[in-house]
Order: structure tokens, then C-alpha cells, then sequence
């Protein structure tokens, strides 16, 4: 009886939202719509990053963010970093890219490396220039490696990400 009262309330919430969203299908303006109604939420300030701030920061004017029709040539995407596993130069996986870390004017200048653990647990996160990086292909995809060993990694500073403060701080376990 339960579960009979369950479905028939189930089916008739869908049924009112079917209805209600059949009445109209004319295109709202966009000063009525409700999205344009809705007050954004607003971020402190003090959190925002600095490159969220300098793309937000358009000196008032509508439409004046610059487009490009192509990107620069021997360009390469971030995914060619992200999550992408790291080797030796002996061809062992030392660790997995954790994050791609942007110095203030937008430049890659480190890369966090997850190194050792077991699915994520114990693993330690340490930071390498961007630099130290070699980024090259082999049978058709990405492959990156670092002229140190696993237990040199595993030896190096921790660091953790700081959800507050939105950066990667010293991991002093």
C-alpha cells in the first residue's frame, strides 16, 4: 500500500511537471526569463584568484573579450598534462600528474606529481618545475618522464591542497 501511494505521488508530481512545462513554448525575452531574475550568488572577492579576477575585468564593456580563430601552432593542451602517468627514464611509472599549476599571468611554471600509495591512499603529492617535465609521444599518445626516481619523489616535500585558500601548501605530517 506503501509503495503504491509512493508511485501514485511520483506520477503525479511528473505529470503536473509535464504539464506545466507543455502550456508555453514561445521563447522568453531576455529580460523575462527567470536566469536573468535570479541575483547571482556572489564570491568574496578576497578568494577570487587573480586569474579570474583579470578575465572578469573587461572595463565595464559588453562583448569586449578577444577571440581567437586558431591557436598558436606547437601548442598543447592541458590534457596532455592532466592526469597523465610520469616515468623514469628507465620506462618505470614514477607518479600521475595531480594538477597543473599557473603562475599569475597564466604561465604553467609547476606540475603537482601523486607518487606512491595504492589507489589514492598514501599516496604524497610533491611539486616539480614545469621544465623538468619531458613531454614526448610513443605509440600514438602522451608520454612524460622525469629524469628522477620514484624514491627521490617519495623523499621530496609533501604538499596539500588548501580547498580555503585554493592553493597547494606544505604537507607537514
Amino acid at each position: 500500500m506503501k509503495s503504491l501511494m509512493t508511485a501514485s505521488a511520483v506520477a503525479m508530481s511528473l505529470g503536473l511537471t509535464i504539464s506545466t512545462s507543455a502550456q508555453d513554448t514561445r521563447p522568453t525575452s531576455p529580460q523575462n526569463s527567470p536566469l536573468a531574475q535570479a541575483t547571482p550568488a556572489q564570491r568574496d572577492p578576497g578568494r577570487q584568484s587573480p586569474l579570474a579576477a583579470a578575465a572578469a575585468d573587461t572595463n565595464g564593456k559588453a562583448g569586449s573579450a578577444h577571440m581567437m580563430n586558431s591557436v598558436p601552432p606547437q601548442s598543447v593542451t592541458v590534457t596532455d598534462w592532466y592526469k597523465q602517468s610520469v616515468y623514469d627514464p628507465s620506462n618505470n611509472k614514477i607518479g600521475e600528474i595531480k594538477d597543473v599549476v599557473l603562475s599569475q599571468d597564466g604561465k604553467v611554471n609547476a606540475l603537482i606529481i601523486g607518487v606512491g600509495g595504492f589507489l589514492s591512499m598514501g599516496e604524497k603529492d610533491v611539486a616539480v618545475p614545469f621544465d623538468a617535465v619531458k613531454h614526448t609521444t610513443k605509440d600514438g599518445k602522451v608520454y612524460l618522464t622525469l629524469d628522477t626516481t620514484k624514491d627521490a619523489l617519495k623523499a621530496a616535500p609533501g604538499l596539500r591542497y588548501d580547498r580555503n585558500t585554493t592553493t597547494w601548501v606544505s604537507d607537514s605530517k
